[in-house]
């Protein structure tokens, strides 16, 4: 099950990438109301997934940076009417 719609535009590879995707109006619109108080606690979260833990949990705090920037991103692009764009790879 996938929580973000994700719209494929390009890719190098289909098995090991890269891809271009974009991200639904939603996501950027979840990521652009990020509340100050909701900061730590998904820091802390984000921090225990697999993906971002591989050699153990982080500090709760360790995500914060990352989560405010991707915020701040996602309210420029939801304030000038614009997208957000995933680029990834294996």
């Amino acid at each position: 099950m996938s929580l973000i719609d994700l719209e494929l535009l390009w890719s190098g590879d289909e098995l090991d990438g890269p891809w271009l995707m974009s991200l639904d109006r939603a996501a950027r619109d979840t990521l652009a109301s990020i509340s100050n108080d909701q900061v730590l606690e998904l820091s802390a979260q984000w921090g225990r997934t697999e993906e971002l833990a591989w050699s153990g949990p982080r500090s709760d705090d360790e995500m914060l940076p990352v989560i405010e920037k991707m915020a701040a991103l996602a309210q420029r692009a939801r304030d000038a009417g614009e997208d957000l764009y995933c680029w990834c790879c294996l």
